[in-house]
């Protein structure tokens, strides 16, 4: 992960605690001018409304005044949170800050080689085809013995189930992330017979050399393909591979189609 992606997922979690403090200013505003405050005294809480911050106590509230006491609390409550919030959105802004100043983007460091050395670098420190070969050939071979009925062509000449997972397809080849379409995964045991797992996809971490598996779960307001996939999900989990771990999982439904920058966000997260 390099610096210019961080300041990127830091500057849209910057943009996300504005939004916040946005409603939290606009909350504080529409609130009432006063605030809570409690005395203890004899063994018992008694609760005031002050409007004057020069007010030692101020008026009192009955306990079981709810109507009164409720948007004073939460006033208390939101203005709170807007100092922790505030808080965090300073740190992160000199985060930000301090990262800009140190700019090691690879473009930098081959700009400090000679020029006319520069053909001779790759600057791609992963991009060994011997390990990705290597990982080949330790995935096990297979294939799924359930027909394909609507073929969809990837530009790697794979023939994949649906256009959702040719779009996945394309994005894993953009990223350069080598991966390979619906190879058997363990055998598992179901019941007193062995059966196999076949991931849509299952992809290799150049960078740290870890596999992992993807499913795409693409009728999920479908009940039964819903239910049959959640079982799916278990069995994995039965393995050893878990989601958000080794386990990809990505979804859609009919209402909800699926999103090209949310494949790329799951790309960026696991396989880059």
């Amino acid at each position: 992960m390099n610096i210019k992606h961080i300041i990127n997922m830091l500057d849209e979690e910057r943009k996300e605690l504005l939004v916040i403090l946005k409603r939290l200013n606009y909350l504080i505003a529409k609130g009432p001018k006063a605030i809570i405050s409690i005395r203890k005294t004899h063994g018992g809480s008694y609760y005031y409304k002050r409007t004057d911050s020069s007010q030692k106590n101020g008026a009192y509230i009955r306990k079981g005044n709810a109507k009164e006491i409720r948007p004073l609390v939460q006033k208390l409550y939101n203005t709170k949170l807007k100092e922790v919030v505030e808080k965090e959105r300073k740190q992160i802004e000199e985060c930000i800050s301090i990262l800009k100043r140190t700019d090691t983007s690879a473009e930098t460091i081959l700009s400090s080689i000679p020029e006319e050395l520069r053909s001779f670098v790759d600057t791609d420190i992963f991009n060994d085809e011997d390990e990705v070969e290597k990982w080949r050939r330790e995935v096990f071979m297979g294939e799924n013995p359930i027909k394909i009925e609507k073929t969809f062509r990837t530009s790697n000449g794979e023939i994949v189930r649906s256009k959702s997972e040719l779009i996945i397809a394309e994005a894993l080849k953009m990223h350069g992330v080598p991966y390979l379409y619906e190879r058997p995964f363990y055998h598992i045991s179901v019941g007193s017979r062995k059966s196999n797992l076949y991931p849509d996809f299952t992809c290799f971490n150049r960078r740290t050399g870890r596999t992992y598996y993807w499913e795409h779960l693409g009728m999920m307001d479908n009940a039964e393909y819903a239910t049959k996939n959640i079982r799916r999900v278990m069995e994995y989990s039965g393995e050893g591979v878990f989601p958000g771990s080794e386990l990809i999982l990505s979804f859609e439904t009919s209402e909800v189609p699926l999103s090209i920058d949310y494949i790329k966000a799951l790309i960026r997260k696991y396989l880059l």
